[in-house]
């Protein structure tokens, strides 16, 4: 008889099928849920960057443009005819022998 308590006693801390297909339901579960609310952050923070990439790159391309058309009218400048033009219009500056006629006023 007493080998037969024994026997029970180890029965009850055994634990049955159904409790343990139920708790590892339960693990999965948990586990999917996390996991669920870890990608949908991930998922945000992802299109952030993409946000953040696509205005990067627009930056990008209107401040190559901007290179483009600088580099572009530097060359413009760089002839003499252009220099003296400038020279004329912005200083009023003439050629040695010309004479400058101001209209009155």
């Amino acid at each position: 008889m007493a080998q037969r308590t024994r026997k029970a006693r180890r029965g009850d801390r055994r634990i049955d099928s159904r409790t343990a297909l139920l708790l590892l339901v339960v693990v999965v579960s948990s586990f999917a849920v996390i996991m669920g609310f870890r990608f949908q952050a991930l998922s945000s923070a992802y299109r952030r960057y993409e946000v953040q990439y696509e205005t990067a790159q627009k930056t990008l391309a209107a401040e190559e443009q901007r290179l483009s058309d600088l580099q572009a009218q530097q060359n413009r400048k760089q002839t003499d005819e252009d220099i003296e033009k400038a020279a004329r219009e912005q200083l009023g500056l003439i050629l040695p022998g010309e004479i400058l006629l101001k209209p009155n006023q």
